[in-house]
């Protein structure tokens, strides 16, 4: 078990990867910038998707620089630019569809 989540372009072609140990609350915390806590099963996702759209992981960008970005790259972990990587991944996706598609498994 563990959070597998990911964006998917509107071609339904992979963009956007993360990985989360089931036990790793840092995981909670993609939930949280994407204001998708209902698509958090705790050790896992529930296996829904959700779209979002431009503004929608723009802002999530945001509350990410604003809750992490004062942190050097040096203190950052691995968990933390894995999110970075993740929503600038879907950003661009987003960026040329309009929206993104994120799936929670």
């Amino acid at each position: 078990m563990g959070h597998d989540i990911y964006g998917v372009n509107q071609n339904h072609q992979q963009v956007a990867y993360a990985r989360f140990h089931m036990f790793n609350d840092v995981a909670h915390n993609l939930y949280q910038l994407l204001d998708s806590e209902e698509c958090d099963g705790g050790v896992s996702g529930i296996g829904v998707q959700k779209t979002f759209s431009k503004e929608q992981i723009k802002q999530a960008l945001d509350q990410y620089s604003q809750h992490y970005g004062h942190l050097s790259k040096q203190s950052l972990d691995m968990d933390y630019e894995q999110i970075n990587q993740f929503l600038h991944d879907c950003l661009s996706s987003a960026e040329q569809d309009g929206s993104v598609t994120v799936c929670f498994a």
